[in-house]
C-alpha cells in the first residue's frame, strides 16, 4: 500500500487531494523514466506490462521521450510494484524526478556523442569493405583467400562490437516474447555473417551485407537520438529558467538569540544563499535586479518591473509592488524585491508548464493508436514473410532462374550466378533489411515530440497530442489576446526624425569634428537600440533593467526610476506615432547628470548613488558615473532648452532611433529626499 508520504512525491499526483489514500476513488499518476526501448514495439511492450497489473487504469508510454505516465489506484498497487514490473520485463525504470540530472542538456549531448562514436566504429571498417568491393568490381579482380580473410576481419567489429547493444536488446525482446526492430537487425546480420564465415555461401557477398546493414542501422540510431535531443530542447529551456539558488532572508532576534524566516520589528535580517530545493512555502527571499524569481510568490517589499513574457507573452515588463503576485522563473529587471514564497517544487507555474509539455509529448494521437496496433504484429509478420521467401526461392530456384537472368541483363548488380541456397538466403535478408526502418512506428512518436517541442519554443502549449493531428484540418484560428501578438521583446518598427530640424547628415558630420563620436557612431549602429546618445561623456543604452514605460504623459507612478527621470516630455511627433499603434519604452544605463556647476553635480551624484545602493540594492561604480557640464556637450551637436531639456541631433537620430526629447533629472527633484 502506498503511504501518504509517497503520494506527496512530485511524480505522484493525487487527483483528489481531499480523499484519503485508502479511499477506493483515489486515482494517482506516476511519471517514470524508461530506458532500454529501441522502437515503438518496445513502448507497446512496456505499456502491456503495466496494463496487466491490477489497479492500473491507463499506461501511456512515449518512445520518443522515453517516459511513461501510469494512472493507477494507490490502494491496490504501489509505485515500487509498477517499477519492478517494468524492470522484470527487461527495461529500466525510475521515477522521473530521480532520473533527472542537474544538467539534462549535458546528459543528452553525451548520449548523442555515444551514438555518434558507435556509428563511426562501424562506419570506418564498413567503408573500407565497400571501397575494396567496388575496386574489385571495377577492375575485375578475383576474390582470393586474403580477400576473404580481410572481409571477415573488417566485418567482425561492425557486427559484434558496435552492434552488441542491438543484439543484447534483441535477446531481451525474444526472452519476453515481444520481438522488436532489434530482432530484425540481428536476424539480418548474425546469420548472414555466420553463413559467410562457415563458407556455406560466398563470403564476400554475405559478410559485406552484414557489415553494411549494421552500419546503416547505427546511423539511423544516431539520427534518431539527435532528433530526440532537439525535440526536448523546449523542456530543457523551461527548466533552465528555474533559478538554482535563492537569497533567503534569515531573521535573527537579537533579544532572544533565535532565527526564523519571518521578519520582526526587533529582528535583524541576514541574507543567506541556499539551493532552491530547501525553499519552503512562507519563506522570504530577496530578488535583486537582473535575477530570476526562484519560486511563485507575493511581493512584500520593494517595487520593480518584472519580465513575465515566458508565461504571459507580454513584451512589456509588468510593474510589481507590495501585494503583487510574481511567477517563478520570470526576470526581475529594475528594483530589488522581497518575495514571500507561496508555491514550490512541482506546484510552481513553471513546473506545471513543463508537466503540460511532457503530457502532450506522452499522449497518443489517433494515428499513433493505429501505429501501435500495426507494430505489435509487424515484426512477427516480417519474420514469417522472410522465412517464406527463403523457402520459395530455395524450392523454386529452377523455375525462377530464367526470370532472374533476364533481370540481371538490365540491372547489373543482380547476381544470377549464385547457388539456390545463396539466392534464397540473399532474398530473405533483403526482406528483413527493408522492414527494419519502420516509418510508421518510429516517425509517429518522434513527430509528435518534435511538434509539441517546437510549439513550446514558439509560445504555443498543447495540452493533448491529438491537437497536432487536428491542426491539419484547421481553417481559421481565433486568438483571445488584447492588442497584437508579440514576440516577448520590443523591437524598432520605424525611425522617424523631427521634420522641423535639418536632416542633412553630411552637414552634421562637417560641423562636428570629433573622432571619438565618429567612431562610436560607426560601431554602435544597430536596429535593436531604441535610444543611444553617443559622445565622449554621455551614453544611454538598452540593458536588462531600468525600464520606463511611457504609456501616459509623464513618468508612471511607482516606477523605480521616478526620482531619476522626473519628467518625460512627449511632443506632437510622439503622440502621432503612438496613434499609429507604437509604444514607447525608455531605458537608462550609465548615470550621467548634466549640471551648470560641477560642485552641485557632485552633491547630486552622492545622493543618487545612495538611492541606487540603498533602495534599488544596486552596486554603483562611482568611477564610471559622470558629472558633465552642459557647455562641454554643446560643441558635439546637442542642444538644450531651459536648464536640463536635451535635444537629440536629428541626423544622429536618423541613424539610431525615433527622435525623442527627454527631460533629464531636475536638480530640485534630488534635494536629499527619495520619492517612493
Amino acid at each position: 500500500m502506498t503511504t501518504p508520504a509517497t503520494l506527496s512525491s512530485p511524480d505522484l499526483v493525487n487527483q483528489d487531494p481531499s480523499a484519503s489514500p485508502d479511499d477506493e476513488a483515489v486515482v494517482a499518476a506516476l511519471y517514470l523514466k524508461i530506458s532500454g526501448m529501441s522502437c515503438a514495439g518496445c513502448a507497446s511492450s512496456v505499456g502491456n506490462l503495466l496494463q496487466r497489473i491490477p489497479g492500473v487504469d491507463l499506461a501511456d508510454v512515449n518512445f520518443a521521450a522515453e517516459q511513461a505516465r501510469v494512472i493507477f489506484h494507490p490502494q491496490q498497487v504501489s509505485p515500487p510494484d509498477l517499477i519492478a514490473a517494468v524492470q522484470q520485463g527487461g527495461f529500466g525504470a525510475a521515477p522521473l524526478a530521480e532520473a533527472q540530472t542537474e544538467d539534462p542538456e549535458a546528459e543528452t549531448e553525451a548520449q548523442i556523442q555515444a551514438a555518434w562514436r558507435r556509428f563511426w566504429l562501424a562506419a570506418i571498417p564498413a567503408g573500407i569493405l565497400m571501397t575494396v568491393m567496388l575496386v574489385c568490381m571495377v577492375l575485375g579482380l578475383p576474390h582470393n583467400q586474403h580477400h576473404r580473410l580481410l572481409t571477415l576481419a573488417l566485418a567482425f567489429p561492425v557486427v559484434f562490437i558496435a552492434g552488441w547493444p542491438t543484439h543484447r536488446a534483441s535477446g531481451a525482446a525474444l526472452r519476453r516474447g515481444s520481438p522488436n526492430m532489434d530482432v530484425l537487425i540481428s536476424l539480418s546480420t548474425l546469420p548472414t555473417y555466420l553463413v559467410g564465415f562457415l563458407g556455406i555461401a560466398e563470403v564476400t557477398v554475405f559478410v559485406e551485407v552484414a557489415a553494411m546493414v549494421m552500419a546503416f542501422h547505427l546511423l539511423s540510431r544516431y539520427l534518431e537520438r539527435r532528433a530526440r535531443g532537439r525535440a526536448s530542447q523546449a523542456i530543457r529551456h523551461l527548466i533552465g529558467m528555474q533559478a538554482r539558488q535563492a537569497h533567503l532572508q534569515r531573521v535573527r532576534d537579537v533579544s532572544a538569540g533565535s532565527e526564523s524566516t519571518h521578519p520582526d520589528s526587533d529582528a535583524k535580517t541576514d541574507i543567506i544563499d541556499v539551493p532552491i530545493e530547501v525553499i519552503q512555502v512562507g519563506d522570504r527571499v530577496l530578488v535583486r535586479p537582473g535575477e530570476r524569481i526562484p519560486c511563485d510568490g507575493r511581493v512584500v517589499e520593494g517595487h520593480s518591473a518584472v519580465d513575465e513574457s515566458m508565461a504571459t507573452g507580454e513584451s512589456m515588463p509588468m510593474a510589481k509592488q507590495a501585494g503583487s503576485e510574481v511567477i517563478g522563473g520570470s526576470l526581475n529587471q529594475a528594483g530589488a524585491l522581497v518575495v514571500e514564497v507561496t508555491r514550490t517544487g512541482a506546484d510552481t507555474f513553471l513546473a506545471q508548464m513543463v508537466r503540460l509539455i511532457q503530457e502532450a509529448q506522452g499522449s497518443k494521437v489517433p494515428i499513433q493508436t493505429l501505429a501501435d496496433r500495426v507494430t505489435s504484429y509487424f515484426v512477427p509478420s516480417v519474420v514469417v514473410l522472410a522465412l517464406l521467401t527463403l523457402g520459395i526461392w530455395y524450392v523454386e530456384s529452377a523455375a525462377l532462374q530464367p526470370w532472374l537472368t533476364e533481370i540481371a541483363s538490365v540491372l547489373p548488380w543482380v547476381r544470377s550466378d549464385l547457388s539456390p541456397l545463396s539466392l534464397a538466403a540473399f532474398n530473405m535478408i533483403a526482406v528483413l533489411v527493408v522492414a527494419c526502418p519502420c516509418a510508421l512506428g518510429l516517425a509517429t512518436p518522434i513527430a509528435l515530440m518534435v511538434g509539441s517541442g517546437r510549439g513550446a519554443e514558439q509560445g504555443i502549449l498543447l495540452r493533448r497530442g491529438e491537437a497536432i493531428q487536428t491542426l491539419k484540418s484547421v481553417q481559421a484560428i481565433v486568438l483571445d489576446k488584447t492588442g497584437t501578438l508579440t514576440q516577448g521583446k520590443p523591437q524598432v518598427t520605424a525611425i522617424v526624425a523631427d521634420p522641423q530640424v535639418d536632416l542633412d547628415l553630411e552637414k552634421f558630420f562637417d560641423t562636428v569634428n570629433h573622432d571619438v563620436l565618429m567612431s562610436r557612431i560607426a560601431r554602435k549602429v544597430t536596429d535593436k537600440v531604441l535610444l543611444r546618445l553617443i559622445g565622449r561623456y554621455l551614453r544611454a543604452g538598452v540593458l536588462v533593467g531600468s525600464t520606463i514605460e511611457a504609456t501616459d504623459w509623464g513618468t508612471p507612478q511607482g516606477s523605480p526610476l521616478s526620482p531619476l527621470l522626473s519628467n518625460i516630455l512627449l511632443d506632437d511627433l510622439d503622440k502621432e506615432l503612438e496613434a499609429r499603434g507604437h509604444r514607447f519604452v525608455r531605458y537608462m544605463d550609465d548615470l550621467v547628470i548634466l549640471v551648470k556647476s560641477r560642485r552641485a553635480g557632485r552633491r547630486v551624484m552622492a545622493k543618487t548613488s545612495c538611492y541606487l545602493t540603498q533602495t534599488l540594492k544596486l552596486k554603483v561604480n562611482r568611477d564610471k558615473s559622470q558629472v558633465v557640464k552642459i557647455e562641454d556637450l554643446e560643441y558635439l551637436g546637442f542642444t538644450f532648452r531651459g536648464d536640463s531639456d536635451l535635444r537629440i541631433p536629428p541626423s544622429l537620430a536618423r541613424l539610431q532611433a525615433p527622435t525623442e526629447r527627454v527631460n533629464l533629472p531636475q536638480l530640485g527633484s534630488l534635494n536629499g529626499k527619495t520619492n517612493r
